[in-house]
């Protein structure tokens, strides 16, 4: 029976999370990763069997890094406007590590990956827009934080445009998010 090899799961993903951070996600392949790693490709398909599997594990990765931050942005929203450091965080994130968003948020087969940082964004909006409401809410702030996080890095906001029109587009979804909860009651 073979056996299994002598370099780790987690020294293999933080070593692609690296190649990805730094060169992208194209340049993660198995060929390279075994290379810098100092295995051979079948070491590495011990503990990832594709490719797709190894970035699935970095952007499962990725997730998780992110909602953590996010959740230390604010520990415990009492108002609307508690919200703002959480969406500053998540552009921040973005902003920061624009390799490795950009793989978290490509067009790939989730299989639940997302799931923890859904749940953990409706659970936000729930107390203030009500949990029938929140998947609504959720889908409308990660929209725009989405939209925002991939406008920030082009041309046109670099030519004079001001980075606060960002900031106050959020500040008027959350203003709407209020009114919305307002209308609940």
């Amino acid at each position: 029976m073979p056996q299994p090899p002598k370099t780790d799961p987690e020294t293999i993903l933080q070593t692609a999370l690296q190649t990805v951070e730094r060169d992208g996600p194209q340049a993660l392949t198995v060929r390279a990763l075994a290379r810098d790693l100092g295995l051979s490709q079948n070491a590495l398909y011990w503990h990832y069997p594709s490719r797709t599997a190894l970035l699935e594990a970095v952007i499962r990765r990725g997730l998780e890094e992110l909602l953590d931050q996010l959740k230390n942005a604010t520990p415990q929203a009492k108002a609307l406007s508690d919200l703002l450091p959480v969406a500053e965080t998540y552009l921040q994130f973005a902003q920061e590590r624009p390799k490795l968003y950009a793989l978290m948020t490509s067009p790939v087969e989730d299989s639940g990956m997302s799931r923890p940082l859904w749940t953990y964004t409706t659970d936000l909006l729930a107390p203030f827009v009500g949990a029938d409401r929140a998947p609504e809410a959720a889908v409308a702030l990660w929209s725009y934080l989405h939209g925002a996080a991939s406008l920030r890095p082009l041309l046109p906001l670099k030519e004079g445009k001001p980075e606060s029109g960002l900031h106050l587009g959020l500040q008027a979804l959350i203003r709407g998010l209020g009114a919305l909860s307002e209308s609940q009651s």
